[in-house]
């Protein structure tokens, strides 16, 4: 919505009507909304923050919580892993694992149901000392 001229925009976890609370899919999905809903307030576009990456202007499941870090929320019960499409021209590290990644690709990431995959733009300040370390 903020692309949109919209300044405000939020997540109504829960919703208003619908759904089992005795659906096991319901609850894992439930959870799910609260780990995407952790980071909607200030979410960006791929595409606003890359847009000479044409694969960005293509991507519809991921976006940007501030300028670097990546989230790749997971949308389906049952689901325990994603692709991930990690912007080119940039390192990224996996913040469950430490893994590091060469952007331009597209990788599967493990998503246990504890677990959003968050990516950290190596070179960024989000971990304190501005070299991602």
């Amino acid at each position: 919505m903020g692309i949109a001229g919209v300044p405000w925009w939020t997540t109504d976890i829960g919703g208003f009507h619908g759904g089992d609370p005795n659906d096991p899919k319901f609850r894992e999905l439930f959870a799910r909304w609260f780990e995407w809903g952790a980071f909607c307030p200030v979410m960006r576009t791929l595409f606003y923050m890359y847009p000479d990456d044409p694969v960005c202007w293509e991507t519809e499941d991921e976006y940007f919580y501030g300028p670097d870090v990546l989230v790749a929320p997971v949308l389906y019960a049952g689901q325990r892993s994603r692709t991930v499409y990690l912007p080119k021209e940039e390192q990224w590290i996996d913040y469950t694992t430490g893994k590091e990644y060469e952007g331009g690709q597209t990788i599967e990431a493990d998503a246990p149901l504890n677990t959003i995959p968050v990516f950290i733009k190596k070179d960024s300040n989000v971990f304190g000392n501005g070299d991602g370390e």
